[in-house]
């Protein structure tokens, strides 16, 4: 049963305030929508917030409720704007990019609580101008994480020489990729002047099980760990060195989930062949 705290005047006047609020009120006139839009929200978070303190400690839940009800919204709308503002007390950061940054892909953003982390990833979205479903793709492939390894060079099962040479640097198609298995590649190089070409690329440094020897179930996985990280890269660099017995280009592959610079990704993206290797799927190898 609904608590007599509701049908009090102080919650009536504060759900009558919240509904006051618009993007469209005067003291954001001079914002960019996107602008407007963030700073209404924060602004009724923070209320939410604050007035959460008012409400008898065992009401705290069905307040939530109760103001969702009453503001005709979904219940998991109150929590996100006052995450904004738990989150963001301060303000919504403003920095150069930052009117990029839409309600939908603050969203995504209050699901990272780390405070570095979620910064990262904040910026990341500007300087790139992500889409939402980019955006969400980042944080759940951990590309945080993965680049502040990267940076430490903690590597437990060893670390290659990442390369800084971009001699010999090709942009690979990604639709035309293909991996017969974990330490192997197929694909079509951008060779300058609308010139193409398609070759095979054994990985730099590494060596992974076969997928018809004794290691079948690893070399699977490590196949498809690969194909993961590679489809909806968006881009992708293959850095080449001599030729193997077979005739394959030893290669170094660099690649960035939203990142398009090459300059940036060779320097700061994702090494594939040390990716592979820090996650056991292969082992390593002197060619």
């Amino acid at each position: 049963m609904t608590s007599d705290f509701f049908q009090g005047k102080s919650y009536q006047k504060f759900v009558k305030k919240l509904e006051e609020i618009s993007s469209s009120d005067d003291e954001f006139s001079e914002l960019t929508n996107n602008q407007r839009v963030l700073q209404s929200h924060w602004k009724k978070g923070k209320y939410i917030s604050q007035f959460r303190e008012k409400v008898p400690y065992g009401q705290k839940e069905e307040y939530y409720s109760k103001l969702a009800k009453d503001l005709k919204r979904d219940r998991s709308l109150i929590f996100l704007l006052q995450k904004l503002f738990d989150l963001f007390p301060e303000g919504i950061p403003q920095f150069p990019g930052s009117e990029k940054l839409s309600w939908s892909k603050y969203t995504v953003l209050l699901t990272v609580d780390a405070n570095k982390e979620r910064d990262y990833y904040l910026k990341l979205a500007a300087e790139e101008d992500l889409s939402r479903d980019r955006l969400r793709k980042a944080i759940k492939e951990e590309l945080y994480q993965k680049l502040q390894e990267q940076k430490s060079k903690k590597h437990p099962n060893g670390t290659l020489e990442r390369p800084t040479d971009p001699s010999f640097l090709f942009i690979a198609d990604p639709k035309t990729l293909k991996n017969p298995d974990v330490d192997t590649l197929e694909a079509l190089l951008d060779q300058g002047f609308r010139s193409w070409h398609r070759d095979t690329f054994r990985l730099r440094g590494i060596n992974g099980p076969e997928i018809h020897g004794p290691e079948h179930e690893l070399a699977m996985q490590g196949k498809i760990f690969l194909e993961e990280k590679l489809k909806n890269a968006a881009l992708i660099l293959i850095k080449t060195y001599k030729t193997d017995k077979y005739g394959r280009y030893i290669a170094d592959v660099i690649y960035h989930p939203v990142w398009t610079d090459p300059a940036k990704v060779f320097k700061e993206g994702i090494y594939l062949n040390q990716e592979l290797l820090d996650e056991g799927l292969v082992k390593f190898a002197v060619y």
